[in-house]
């Protein structure tokens, strides 16, 4: 929605000199590349399905309408504000719930370099996941829309080692309890 991006628009008729608007607002950095084919770069715009117009310096134009199949929509990125638990094994298998704003159906989730397992977007602000394995430490958490579209959060989840035990010292003691022991590890 904040504008800036680069497109190329297929077309047929145009001129150097056209200009382009997305719904009301004007593109910038128009390039004439050919009779069927403009690069423009989008203003800011409201997330959803925007009308394509590109007018010639003689006053025609045509406009691929929002919605259309191959037109242009403003969306707002994934982000990733919290994961609950936000710390779990490292041999995975929590279960947690991935936080944020901007999620869609079949989004993919990542801590650090591996995939999430059993992820379901539950709504567009939760997706519900499982931890792969993974090494001790925090690990960035990242939201990937099937669009392409990504978001994450730097050291949103850490991986815990469990505990180790290596001995007990005294290794014995009476029935009644009592002893103080020490469990290095």
């Amino acid at each position: 929605p904040n504008g800036g991006t680069e497109v190329l628009i297929a077309g047929a008729g145009f001129v150097n000199g056209a200009t382009v608007r997305f719904g009301a607002s004007a593109a910038t950095n128009v390039v004439f590349a050919s009779a069927t084919s403009l690069r423009a770069t989008t203003p800011p715009g409201t997330p959803g399905p925007v009308s394509v117009t590109v007018t010639n310096p003689d006053g025609q134009s045509g406009t691929l309408a929002a919605g259309a199949p191959g037109g242009f929509r403003y969306f707002v990125p994934p982000r990733v504000t919290s994961v609950v638990p936000s710390s779990g094994n490292i041999s995975g298998g929590t279960v947690v719930t991935v936080n944020g704003t901007g999620f869609s159906a079949g989004a993919a989730v990542r801590f650090g370099g591996a995939a999430a397992v059993g992820v379901s977007v539950v709504s567009p602000t939760a997706i519900t996941a499982t931890t792969p394995a993974g090494a001790a430490g925090p690990v960035t958490v990242s939201v990937t829309n099937t669009d392409g579209e990504s978001g994450s959060l730097v050291g949103g989840f850490t991986y815990v080692a469990p505990p180790t035990l290596t001995s007990v010292s005294p290794s014995f003691g009476p029935l009644a309890g009592g002893t103080v022991i020490t469990l290095p590890g």
